[in-house]
């Protein structure tokens, strides 16, 4: 599924991290390499940016490229959702690496949040054009 022109590219020599607004209010960002501290912080301010525009996103991240990812990473995420759960519609997380899965799944159920996680392509795509549909057509 395309997503369109990244809104955001950034490159680092181990990571790489795409920011994609298909439909206002539906984010969809996508991180390769390694989570790293730099990425954390780059997501943080992107999606703060966002949530400064509209209060309530439908937030997506495809992480199914990313090999690892630091503890600092990680702690800077959690912490980020912590804060900014509630403002969310709904979160969807695509991982494939076991370590990635389990980080996410610990920071799941450390945040009670009800994150969504996928471990395929087409159901996390399957969640991003539902969500747009729900949007688009509310009952």
């Amino acid at each position: 599924m395309s997503f369109g022109v990244a809104r955001v590219h950034r490159e680092w020599p181990d990571s790489e991290y795409w920011l994609y607004v298909p439909m206002e209010t539906v984010v969809v960002s996508r991180i390769a390499g390694r989570g790293t501290e730099v990425v954390a912080k780059t997501m943080i301010e992107e999606f703060d940016k966002l949530f400064a525009d509209d209060p309530a996103l439908s937030l997506f991240t495809d992480m199914s490229e990313m090999s690892d990812y630091s503890t600092k990473a990680r702690a800077l995420l959690t912490a980020w959702m912590k804060k900014n759960m509630p403002r969310a519609r709904t979160v969807h997380i695509h991982v494939r690496s076991k370590l990635v899965a389990m980080g996410v799944s610990v920071a799941n159920l450390a945040l009670r949040s009800g994150m969504k996680m996928h471990s395929n392509s087409a159901s996390f795509e399957e969640a991003v054009r539902d969500e747009m549909v729900r949007l688009r057509h509310p009952r």
